[in-house]
């Protein structure tokens, strides 16, 4: 947002959950995502883990068969 930086990637993973009206969705989607965070301005934005490699799925996504 400011343009400055610097930038950090937190050393957790954290997962987004499907919001239900505040109801804890129980078996519902999970999203594991890692912040990557603005030193300025505190902009944060959450980088999907998966598709960044730093986490395995637990099955393929759709459409990604191993085709093996």
């Amino acid at each position: 947002m400011c343009g400055q930086g610097p930038w950090s990637v937190q050393d957790s993973t954290f997962q987004l959950t499907e919001y239900n009206e505040g109801n804890l969705v129980i078996g519902g989607p999970v999203i594991p995502v890692v912040p990557v965070i603005c030193g300025n301005c505190g902009h944060t934005v959450l980088v999907n883990a998966i598709i960044a490699e730093v986490l395995r799925p637990s099955s393929p996504p759709p459409g990604k068969e191993d085709s093996k």
